[in-house]
């Protein structure tokens, strides 16, 4: 039996700060770019999403994660994800998304945007060549 996804939301007295929280799995249920539309409508400039509940991510949530924080980026605010969630992670990393979205280790480092992160890679990444050059076995004269 998989966990229901759940997102909570709480806005400040004085809305420019809403948080919410994604809880079980991350889909298109968590209706995260809903609320970053609604957050930013009544004039929120921040999103800040608790992701340390996730325990599995499917791709829908990682598009309307992705829409989420695309649509706050365009109209001037911003979202930042905070919390540990080795799902989270695994999924972020497996897209290359580490980069883009960078997953702060609790709510008051996402607040300030402290550029260090969870995972932030202090060196380039060396990836493996996936498709080297061909080897020929019979040499031509």
């Amino acid at each position: 039996m998989s966990a229901q996804p759940a997102v909570s939301g709480i806005a400040n007295p004085r809305n420019e700060i809403h948080d919410a929280r994604i809880q079980g799995t991350a889909d298109t249920s968590a209706r995260l770019t809903a609320q970053a539309m609604s957050a930013r409508a009544e004039g929120a400039t921040l999103v800040l999403v608790d992701v340390s509940s996730v325990t599995s991510v499917r791709p829908s949530g990682v598009a309307d994660l992705l829409h989420a924080v695309r649509h706050m980026r365009t109209t001037g605010g911003d979202l930042r994800l905070y919390g540990y969630s080795s799902a989270f992670d695994d999924a972020l990393r497996a897209l290359d998304l580490a980069r883009v979205l960078r997953v702060h280790p609790d709510r008051d480092s996402a607040l300030r945007g402290h550029t260090r992160a969870i995972g932030e890679l202090t060196e380039p990444v060396l990836r493996p060549k996936r498709f080297g050059r061909r080897v020929r076995s019979v040499r031509s004269s």
